[in-house]
């Protein structure tokens, strides 16, 4: 399972730098989770391309349908152990694995 935070998620809903490497992750392991303030976030940052230009109102309407109908079928909320088994090797994780997209 890969843990997606919001940038990672608006690069799957939308072509911005580093889409590719996140479709490569998601076809490899499709099953994803994120934090509970997740689904929010994503709208938040949705609504953002809207007023910067870089969507239009039907590709919005249509990016925010799809969440919404398909959130919980597609991002599952990460569970208590498995924030725990995050909290646990974050230190190491970190260390080994650049958290940010390229």
């Amino acid at each position: 399972m890969n843990y997606f935070d919001t940038s990672a998620l608006i690069k799957h809903l939308t072509q911005e730098a580093g889409s590719q490497h996140v479709e490569t992750l998601i076809m490899a392991e499709p099953r994803l989770a994120t934090s509970k303030v997740g689904y929010a976030e994503v709208h938040a940052a949705l609504a953002r391309k809207l007023r910067e230009g870089a969507l239009t109102p039907a590709t919005h309407q249509t990016i925010s349908y799809c969440v919404a109908g398909d959130v919980t079928a597609v991002v599952e909320p990460m569970s208590d152990s498995l924030l725990q088994i995050l909290r646990d090797r974050s230190g190491e994780v970190t260390l080994d694995n650049s958290l940010r997209a390229p």
